[in-house]
């Protein structure tokens, strides 16, 4: 049996603290779009509406460096 790989999302509180960012951040970011569901957050539980929602941190400071050299290039 090979060993599991550990599951790469976070609840909500020690993404914040990875992030260095709130909660409500988090959540802000899930309402406007800038977290894709099923990429950046899940459901626990996919079926239920009001399940815990987990992050996957290293993709989400992914986007955020994406983003800062997106913004950061000069234009020509």
């Amino acid at each position: 049996m090979r060993p599991r790989k550990p599951c790469p999302l976070t609840r909500v509180r020690e993404a914040a603290d990875a992030l260095g960012c709130s909660e409500q951040t988090l959540k802000n970011w899930r309402k406007k779009g800038k977290l894709k569901p099923g990429i950046h957050w899940r459901r626990k539980d996919p079926s239920a509406s009001n399940s815990p929602v987990l992050y996957d941190v290293d993709l989400i400071e992914k986007m955020l460096r994406d983003t800062q050299a997106y913004v950061a290039t000069p234009v020509s």
